[in-house]
């Protein structure tokens, strides 16, 4: 990415009917270990959880890097946004809006787009992201969105401008299909309706991240798709 400093993408982490707060202190682990500057969580924090469990998210307090996060349809679909805010203290929701930050002494913008799912997605964040970028006051524009399919209808809205001022888009929801199948049966597998897996994209000029996340949907099961966090341009397996 030719990024000065080093970003860590944890997506997916689907807490709740299968996974706790032991698998959550492992991934914490992990993150602590990368030692990155700047941690991204596109979305989906829980999986069918309890409201009484939300508070496993005190766990992420410990990671020292500033953390950033959007929410992901399971997340809406279980809870409110106050609910999760609440949930996620140490994460930094940035739905539909644009926060400027400093890494490393580089002036960013990190900007969200809601869940497309859900129906809760706006652009007024990268526009405003946009905007500081051209005016000169940031050096680099982010964008998080939890559903990759998203990142076409961000051109349409914002401008084929976004592929000049956009540095990256950072997605997850794919699970990266959580089962690896060919080609022909991906379909039925990823979420998604364009070709999204996992991976580095390229779409309309946006350069897209798409990690295969930490967590699981319908059963505790992934064949051939690891859990993952992602670590600048490297992958680095969670188990």
């Amino acid at each position: 990415l030719g990024l000065p400093f080093r970003v860590l993408v944890a997506s997916d982490w689907h807490l709740g009917l299968w996974k706790g707060r032991r698998f959550l202190r492992r991934a914490v682990a992990v993150i602590e270990k990368e030692e990155a500057d700047l941690i991204l969580m596109p979305g989906d924090f829980v999986y069918l959880m309890r409201r009484n469990g939300l508070g496993v998210f005190s766990e992420l307090s410990q990671v020292g890097a500033p953390i950033f996060g959007v929410l992901g349809n399971h997340d809406l679909m279980e809870f409110s946004k106050e609910e999760m805010t609440a949930a996620l203290g140490a994460v930094r929701l940035v739905d539909n809006r644009c926060e400027v930050v400093s890494v490393v002494g580089e002036k960013m913008a990190i900007c969200g787009v809601g869940d497309l799912m859900m129906e809760d997605d706006r652009y007024e964040g990268v526009m405003a992201a946009m905007d500081l970028r051209r005016r000169g006051e940031v050096s680099r524009v982010l964008v998080l969105m939890h559903n990759p399919d998203g990142v076409r209808k961000m051109v349409l809205e914002c401008g084929v401008e976004v592929a000049e001022l956009v540095d990256l888009v950072v997605c997850g929801h794919t699970h990266g299909g959580q089962l690896r199948m060919p080609r022909w049966l991906r379909r039925f597998a990823v979420p998604c309706e364009e070709d999204f897996v996992s991976g580095f994209y390229e779409v309309c000029g946006v350069r897209v991240l798409v990690s295969a996340g930490l967590g699981e949907t319908l059963l505790p099961l992934r064949l051939g798709v690891r859990p993952e966090v992602v670590i600048s341009n490297k992958w680095r397996k969670l188990c």
